[in-house]
């Protein structure tokens, strides 16, 4: 029974995986968006039709080890030098506005040794 179940779970996993990743690369999408999309509906917070056990979890690691690996192959760095004044007029204001707002938030919670009041 739990094989079987297992094997129904991996099934129903690639075969709706691989029917929306053709619906969303129809649509101009990347298919790894229909993919997540899938993963996610059929997740125990989604729709809760499928349930982690310890087989499905082993293949759920190594299906992120594969979504990070074919992310990585299918990045553009050519468009990297395209962009590459706007991502810095843009990322250089916004990243040092929060590391501000993060130390100027944190300071009246710490005494003038920089440990926590409350902890």
């Amino acid at each position: 029974m739990i094989n079987t179940c297992f094997f129904l779970s991996i099934l129903l996993l690639i075969f709706l995986g691989r029917f929306l990743g053709l619906i969303f690369s129809k649509y101009k999408f990347q298919s790894l968006v229909g993919e997540v999309i899938e993963g996610i509906v059929l997740s125990p917070a989604g729709q809760g039709v499928l349930y982690p056990n310890d087989n499905l979890k082993i293949f759920s690691q190594f299906g992120i080890i594969m979504l990070m690996l074919l992310s990585g192959l299918l990045t553009d760095f050519k468009s990297f030098k395209e962009y590459k004044k706007s991502k810095r007029d843009c990322g250089n204001p916004g990243s040092s506005f929060l590391h501000n707002f993060d130390f100027f938030s944190a300071l009246p919670f710490l005494d003038y040794r920089g440990n926590l009041l409350f902890s």
